[in-house]
């Protein structure tokens, strides 16, 4: 074989393990893919949830590894990462108001989608909304302050109890409370303190930041600012209150008028005296901030939104 012949099977060689390598090799991209979770129902944006993506690189001709990523939506259910050198991207989506999401995309920009939509699961609402209605029963929202006097005309006080509220458990407890009133007389006026517990907190939201329904509005809770006593001053819309867990949130609506219950005896007085409310509790702590409007739509009839609105008109009077 002469020198010339052996230069051109050498070259025609190393041609061929070139194209055979461009031919088995996957085509990979550096790009930053940015895009948006949404309710497929509604087109709302799903905060503060996890996306699990997984992307794929080739190691060699013969060998693929993948790297995790692990993204977390913000408020407005925006995400965004940067993918370096992978040719396909896996995402697995969990979030207990939707169903599972799985999806694989090749990561070039015609193919990336900006928009993932998540389904409804069956069971989609964490949200326990209570509404208070007229009359008073076991089950009615209210804070209070009970005073026993020793007469009729209420003038020595033998004992004074907070009766709170229990979100969580959905009841009113002398002893185990999320939210408690304090009444103190002044000037023949009583001044409202409401108290929180140990972890929780009170965060008052006024009616100059809302334009129609505090129910129906601030979807987020914020996750600081919250207040361990706070004094009524009649320009709330309503309130945020953090649970004494620190993980539960609920909104709180307060009726704009102070209730006193009397019972009476020949001997003493008892005079109750405090504030009735509606709330909305967020039960899933791992999206405890979020309070869907569409969500808490869906649960009320034309009867609870009517008293909704109607308190909030009447709070703001």
């Amino acid at each position: 074989m002469n020198l010339k012949g052996f230069h051109r099977k050498l070259l025609t060689g190393i041609l061929s393990t070139v194209f055979l390598f461009l031919s088995c090799s996957k085509e990979s991209y550096n790009i930053v893919w940015s895009g948006v979770l949404l309710d497929a129902e509604t087109s709302h944006p799903i905060p503060f949830t996890n996306i699990q993506t997984k992307a794929v690189y080739q190691l060699n001709i013969d060998h693929s590894e993948e790297k995790k990523i692990n993204l977390i939506t913000d408020e407005s259910g925006n995400f965004s990462c940067l993918i370096k050198k992978a040719y396909l991207v896996s995402v697995f989506i969990e979030n207990s108001r939707y169903q599972s999401y799985t999806n694989s995309f090749h990561t070039n920009k015609e193919t990336l989608p900006d928009t993932l939509f998540l389904q409804r699961s069956e069971q989609s609402s964490n949200l326990f909304l209570s509404i208070n209605e007229d009359g008073f029963d076991h089950n009615t929202p209210f804070i209070s302050q009970k005073a026993h006097y020793t007469n009729l005309n209420q003038k020595q006080i033998i004992l004074t109890e907070q009766y709170g509220f229990d979100f969580i458990n959905k009841q009113r407890n002398v002893t185990t409370f999320d939210l408690s009133l304090n009444l103190k007389k002044v000037n023949s006026k009583f001044d409202l303190e409401l108290l929180s517990a140990e972890k929780g907190g009170i965060l008052p939201i006024y009616k100059e930041q809302i334009s129609d329904s505090f129910f129906l509005e601030m979807e987020i809770a914020p996750s600081f600012g919250y207040q361990k006593n706070y004094n009524i001053n009649g320009k709330e819309a309503g309130f945020f209150v953090k649970c004494r867990d620190g993980k539960h949130f609920a909104k709180v609506i307060f009726q704009p008028q102070l209730y006193k219950l009397n019972c009476n005896s020949e001997q003493d007085s008892l005079v109750e005296q405090g504030l009735k409310f509606s709330y909305i509790l967020q039960k899933d702590t791992i999206h405890s901030r979020y309070f869907p409007t569409v969500a808490i739509i869906e649960q009320l009839n034309e009867q609870q939104l009517t008293s909704i609105k109607n308190t909030i008109k009447g709070s703001n009077q």
